[in-house]
């Protein structure tokens, strides 16, 4: 089966030739998507790890396929030797985490036990669902958390509030995203989405908030 890597600049699936996923780094890190692999890189280098390739793979549903790719590929036995895993929790963390957990029995690699939990390898396998814990939620999640003292955060508030005070509906879904979209909307390129932004350093990655992402990746 061809791969499903999403090319982190031109945003398109990458599925005809297997010579254009180049494992470069003896650590790999499986992100959902485009702004995920944005989002990491940024966080990497600010924390001045260089030793891990980022890879987004086109969403959590692709998680499966994309590592039986990976690990077919002959670099990747040649090379890699840990692994890390992100993906959302989104309504249910538990069930998120089992189904990397079968990702990776499907395709033959050390199955950790729980999330923050490294499965000996090789290679080492370690997997982690945002925001963190048994918490329901996204990426997302933590980045509006981390930016709780910015003076924008009481607008965004604000403006659902009014929302629903004229009887304007919310979004049925995504809330958080909604937000986050409205958050990024008062900086000085409000085009940026999640990953951009990270990039352009709107998101404070000294809060603490980012300790125990931090702490993940220093253990690939």
């Amino acid at each position: 089966m061809a791969p499903l890597i999403i090319c982190p600049e031109c945003g398109k699936k990458i599925v005809e030739d297997k010579k254009k996923i180049i494992i470069e780094k003896h650590k790999l890190l499986i992100v959902e998507g485009v702004e995920d692999q944005k989002f990491f890189d940024a966080l990497l280098a600010q924390i001045d790890i260089d030793d891990i390739q980022v890879l987004g793979v086109g969403g959590k549903t692709q998680i499966k396929a994309n590592l039986g790719v990976l690990k077919d590929d002959p670099r990747f036995v040649q090379r890699v030797n840990s692994i890390g895993i992100v993906r959302d929790a989104d309504d249910n963390a538990r069930n998120a985490f089992k189904s990397i957990q079968n990702a990776l029995k499907s395709a033959g690699l050390p199955c950790p036990r729980k999330p923050m939990d490294t499965a000996n390898g090789p290679p080492k396998v370690n997997v982690m669902i945002l925001p963190g814990g048994e918490q329901k939620g996204t990426l997302e999640d933590l980045c509006l958390r981390s930016a709780v003292d910015d003076q924008a955060i009481f607008c965004v508030e604000a403006y659902f509030d009014c929302l629903d005070a004229r009887g304007v509906s919310r979004p049925a879904r995504d809330l958080i995203k909604a937000k986050t979209n409205v958050f990024l909307s008062s900086r000085a390129d409000p085009t940026l989405r999640l990953g951009e932004a990270a990039r352009k350093g709107y998101w404070p990655f000294n809060s603490p908030i980012f300790d125990n992402v931090k702490s993940f990746l220093r253990s690939l």
